[in-house]
């Protein structure tokens, strides 16, 4: 899938082995960033276009992997304010990968009834901390 996004770039840069050697623990860091309220539009933005944009390749050589992404942004939408999203974003994973109607349909139940502040206290304490979010992971990616 990347190699679409090169393709389109037209330029790419070589980046050296030592810059990848930064902390992951900051508060400044962009993946801590995503995760907050304040940013979760703009989160959701990205989302869409990484839906939007791979969705062939993903369709084509994996279609979990664009469930797993719709997951998350339909709970970004929720974040957003844009609950309209989510049923878009629930019919094309569906479309993609019918095999994910089990879970994905009420995850975009949740998302849609649940308000927005409820929905991050569910995530944080319910999804990260008891360990689902890497048995989802782990079930989407066989």
């Amino acid at each position: 899938m990347l190699w679409t996004a090169f393709k389109e770039a037209g330029r790419m840069f070589y980046l050296h082995k030592v810059l990848g050697h930064c902390t992951t623990s900051r508060n400044d860091r962009v993946t801590v960033r995503t995760k907050l309220p304040e940013y979760s539009f703009r989160t959701f933005l990205a989302y869409k276009h990484i839906l939007n944009f791979y969705a062939e390749d993903f369709k084509k050589y994996c279609p979990k992997g664009y469930l797993r992404y719709a997951l998350l942004g339909m709970y970004f939408a929720n974040l957003g304010g844009v609950k309209g999203e989510i049923f878009k974003i629930l019919l094309k994973a569906i479309k993609i990968y019918p095999l994910g109607i089990p879970l994905a349909f009420p995850w975009a139940l949740i998302c849609l009834i649940t308000p927005s502040k409820l929905l991050l206290k569910f995530y944080e304490s319910f999804i990260v901390s008891s360990g689902i979010k890497e048995r989802i992971k782990k079930l989407l990616t066989r």
